[in-house]
């Protein structure tokens, strides 16, 4: 088995802690009245993850001899999604269960193709991205599903995901 000897990811870390104020602030709004305050969480955490994403694939690419092609995409895609939602919030607003939905889908999906080598540095994280990575599938899947139901629950099931990533980041910071 491969073991990476790493310290203690004081990115991870932050990017736990910024999901995790997120899906606070998402299960505190009522969607209807404030899906402008959750499309503003969003945009802000969707703008860290993609960052976050290309660093950590220029990091993980110093200890793993695997192509990492799926954070590069996931990266560049939270970038763009985040720049287009500062310059167009108001559209955001109104498309705003479909962006999350896809959002979810292509991030967790992506996610799913990681674990390959994330198996090979621990097993425990491996099953808990699993488990979250469905998490995110079945959420995304839930807001595609229904759109307009969607609306009315969306602070919790953002909320939900926000918190599950959030988890995953955090465990994601301590070493293997």
């Amino acid at each position: 088995m491969y073991e990476e000897k790493r310290g203690f990811d004081w990115l991870s870390l932050a990017m736990g802690v910024i999901f995790i104020i997120a899906a606070l602030t998402s299960f505190r709004v009522s969607p209807i009245s404030n899906i402008g305050v959750i499309v503003s969480m969003f945009t802000i955490t969707v703008l860290f993850k993609g960052i976050y994403m290309l660093m950590a694939r220029s990091k993980i690419r110093k200890y793993i001899d695997l192509p990492l092609t799926p954070l590069l995409i996931i990266g560049i895609i939270d970038i763009l999604i985040g720049i287009y939602f500062i310059f167009n919030l108001s559209s955001g607003v109104a498309i705003a269960p479909y962006v999350f939905a896809s959002w979810f889908l292509l991030d967790s999906i992506f996610g799913l193709f990681d674990l390959g080598w994330i198996k090979k540095i621990n097993k425990g994280y491996f099953w808990f991205s699993l488990i979250s990575h469905v998490i995110g599938i079945a959420v995304g899947i839930m807001l595609l599903v229904s759109p307009i139901v969607s609306v009315m629950t969306l602070s919790f099931l953002v909320g939900l995901y926000l918190l599950t990533m959030g988890v995953l980041y955090i465990v994601r910071s301590f070493p293997v």
